[in-house]
């Protein structure tokens, strides 16, 4: 299994942000559209291999005006015989409007 821990800041206004954790091509994480309006956020997710071409995901995030995926899973179906991109991605109205600060994985054996 993998654990995977990001984190950083948004800007200090009221435009729409979406943060998001990828393993692979799949979101495993999301925050939906909110404002995150000039606050920390945090996501975490775990990746659990299941068979060679499937996998369990659970994630959560928080931010300090909103909360998403307590308890949410994913099924992922990265081949795992190759790389797997790991990623966290923020969207916004403008640049900086999500800023990661760190992308923490590590490989639970």
């Amino acid at each position: 299994s993998v654990e995977i821990w990001a984190g950083g800041t948004t800007a200090a206004n009221a435009t729409s942000k979406t943060i998001q954790l990828y393993w692979g091509t799949t979101s495993i994480g999301s925050s939906g559209a909110a404002a995150h309006n000039n606050t920390n956020w945090l996501c975490h997710g775990i990746v659990l291999r299941t068979g060679a071409t499937a996998q369990k995901a659970w994630t959560w995030g928080r931010s300090a005006t909103n909360a998403w995926g307590i308890g949410a899973t994913a099924s992922p179906t990265e081949t795992l015989s190759g790389a797997v991109t790991i990623k966290c991605t923020g969207t916004g109205g403008a640049n900086d409007d999500v800023i990661q600060q760190f992308l923490y994985v590590r490989f639970i054996g």
